[in-house]
């Protein structure tokens, strides 16, 4: 059996493209065949407008891929590589891993999308790179400081 690090695939046979996308919480659950799937066939020639295009479907594929890597390739020290571990609120911050959207622990083995304060995540960019922080609805910053959720996404 083959032994997938990357929780999405993808192949086009030129007709159609098949995109699965396995929703396990790490490498080793893709195995497991209870493991839930995603499976989306977009033809070459768009049939409705319900339909979504190949090239909007790509485009979708390498930006979860990017969310991904930047969400589990965060920071850099020396030569390792670590996540970044936040709290805001004293509520912890952890990642979905098939996906990269960040979760929050709202209590033991309890999680949610969004910040119970309505914190959000934006992409914020300087010269020397690009991180994803914390702001509210007005571009305030938690605790009246910046919270970097990784390290430079752009290295």
């Amino acid at each position: 059996m083959l032994s997938y690090q990357c929780p999405q695939v993808f192949v086009f046979d030129s007709v159609h493209l098949v995109i699965l996308q396995f929703r396990a919480a790490d490498k080793d659950q893709i195995q497991d065949q209870d493991c839930h799937v995603d499976i989306c066939i977009i033809p070459r020639d768009q049939l409705s407008q319900e339909q979504c295009t190949i090239k909007y479907a790509l485009y979708r594929l390498a930006w979860r891929g990017w969310m991904r890597l930047s969400a589990t390739l965060a920071a850099q020290e020396g030569s390792k590589r670590k996540i970044v571990t936040i709290a805001i609120d004293g509520i912890p911050r952890v990642y979905e891993w098939w996906s990269g959207k960040p979760l929050w622990e709202v209590a033991h083995r309890r999680y949610q999308y969004g910040h119970p304060n309505g914190w959000k995540r934006q992409f914020f960019r300087l010269e020397t790179g690009g991180y994803w922080i914390w702001v509210d609805d007005n571009g305030n910053y938690p605790d009246g400081g910046l919270v970097y959720d990784t390290g430079n996404c752009l290295q």
